[in-house]
């Protein structure tokens, strides 16, 4: 995906204006990155996208309203991505933990984290074994402990019989 992510699905229009319902996949930043539309969830990350300029973003009931600052041609059911931005605390992105050395609390190494997966209601952290084969386990504070993107490191601990290998 590189520097972006995937934003948000266009809906309906609202209104006159270039006002669009819009289901958001990520977090509303304070000050809104350059936003693209693509077909695809795929093109928006890639390079074939229109960059768009958002004139105001606000909440409306479960999905927001965003109203672009020039009409959008026919976006509805067009996906958003945006520019990737400093997440505060100790919030990352997703895909930025993919190649983070995994190691269990006692300092053993485990394998590199190959991605996060969300299947519905858990989050999985995969991971490429160091004896070459492929686990998953859930991705909760029982099992991963700290997560530094910066580091590229991440300690977990995993109880025999608890990951789903492959």
């Amino acid at each position: 995906m590189g520097n972006r992510i995937l934003f948000g699905r266009i809906g309906r229009r609202h209104g006159r204006d270039n006002e669009f319902y819009v289901r958001l996949f990520a977090p509303v930043p304070e000050k809104l990155p350059k936003l693209y539309i693509g077909e695809s969830p795929e093109v928006a990350t890639g390079e074939n996208v229109k960059e768009v300029e958002v004139a105001e973003i606000r909440p409306a009931a479960d999905k927001w309203l965003v109203r672009f600052k020039e009409e959008p041609g026919e976006p509805v059911g067009k996906y958003l991505s945006a520019e990737k931005w400093a997440l505060a605390g100790d919030f990352f992105w997703a895909e930025d933990v993919a190649g983070c050395k995994i190691y269990d609390s006692g300092g053993k190494f485990i394998g590199v984290a190959d991605k996060v997966e969300s299947a519905l209601p858990q989050v999985w952290l995969g991971i490429k074994t160091a004896d070459d084969r492929y686990l998953q386990i859930p991705f909760l504070k029982g099992f991963v402990k700290k997560v530094s993107v910066k580091e590229k490191k991440i300690i977990a601990d995993v109880p025999d019989g608890i990951g789903v290998l492959s």
